[in-house]
């Protein structure tokens, strides 16, 4: 193990290593609040070291997260980009710019003079934005296009599950999920069409898709039922716990970040429906904060369990061990 490693490694909560320089840890990030390991880290034999993390975290976020610079985690035999800026001309200028090996960072905006751009300038500038706008967007849909084909093919060879450790676990049924390769499958939706997978292993460790849609995109269980209410939370096995429990239509988003997207679309399916947020009580706040704002967002209502760090699958367990 590198300094650099134990440095990274040391700054991370539930580490365990799973053998051949690769371990895995709860992500960091604030926003994640990362509950089970979903953290992998890899020590390559270059001494340079990956990161990644299965809910899609990025490498920034995570080492400023553990108070940590790029840099810190690169090799000094290997030559990497000492630094990067970013420039703003279509307007005001501005821009920001990074030294990456003297942790040295600053943001600029012009209060002074300037040239101002002509009406061509303006119109070019316009132009070329629009034309990078487009080529990412082809891009994305690109990416997202050959996600869905590849979970199309996933869960046509897939096989049903029966029980798996993770269930156990949670005490819930498989319900819409399938087994592949001994894991875990569960379909994610866009507006009815499959477009992408969530894998989880049986040590509860979750990954989407490469590539795949997920803003916007859900899972959901049960049918809809007039005199009951609908509900909309974050993760699968929490969505399986109420449904069970309630057996009304249930709606998952699979993030806290996603939550707000699902919640609009499923009020646009069901414009004077009852539907109830059905948040987590996340130490960091998070939970709280985004079932709140997808609640106003759609005049609906919101619930939190009470103890704190517990979501619905938690209170369900709680209720049945009780």
């Amino acid at each position: 193990m590198t300094q650099k490693l134990h440095t990274l490694l040391s700054r991370l909560e539930k580490v365990k290593s799973l053998g051949n320089g690769k371990y895995k840890a709860c992500c960091p990030v604030p926003d994640h609040d990362d509950k089970v390991p979903s953290l992998g880290v890899t020590l390559f034999d270059n001494d340079k070291i990956g990161i990644n993390c299965w809910s899609g975290c990025s490498v920034v976020e995570i080492v400023t997260a553990v108070g940590l610079e790029l840099s810190d985690l690169m090799p000094e035999s290997v030559d990497y980009k000492k630094g990067a800026n970013v420039l703003h001309l279509d307007g005001v200028p501005a821009g920001y710019c990074e030294d990456f090996k003297q942790h040295i960072k600053a943001k600029w905006r012009s209060n002074g003079s300037y040239p101002k751009l002509t009406d061509q300038q303006r119109i070019d500038f316009r132009i070329e934005k629009h034309r990078q706008e487009r080529l990412r967007n082809a891009e994305e849909k690109q990416r997202h296009n050959g996600a869905a084909q590849k979970a199309a093919y996933i869960m046509k060879q897939s096989k049903p599950v029966t029980q798996r450790p993770y269930l156990t676990k949670k005490r819930i049924e498989p319900h819409n999920a399938r087994l592949y390769n001994d894991t875990l499958v569960i379909p994610i939706l866009n507006k009815g069409e499959l477009v992408s997978l969530q894998f989880i292993n049986n040590d509860g460790d979750k990954h989407f898709l490469a590539g795949g849609k997920i803003k916007g995109s859900y899972a959901t269980l049960g049918q809809y039922q007039a005199n009951k209410p609908i509900l909309l939370c974050e993760g699968w096995a929490t969505g399986a716990s109420l449904y069970e429990h309630t057996e009304s239509l249930t709606y998952i988003a699979f993030s806290a970040n996603n939550l707000k997207e699902v919640a609009i679309y499923v009020r646009s399916l069901y414009a004077k429906s009852d539907i109830i947020i059905m948040g987590d009580n996340d130490r960091s706040g998070v939970g709280q904060r985004v079932a709140r704002e997808a609640a106003l967002a759609i005049n609906a209502s919101y619930m939190i369990p009470d103890i704190d760090g517990y979501d619905w699958n938690d209170v369900v367990n709680m209720e049945v061990l009780a």
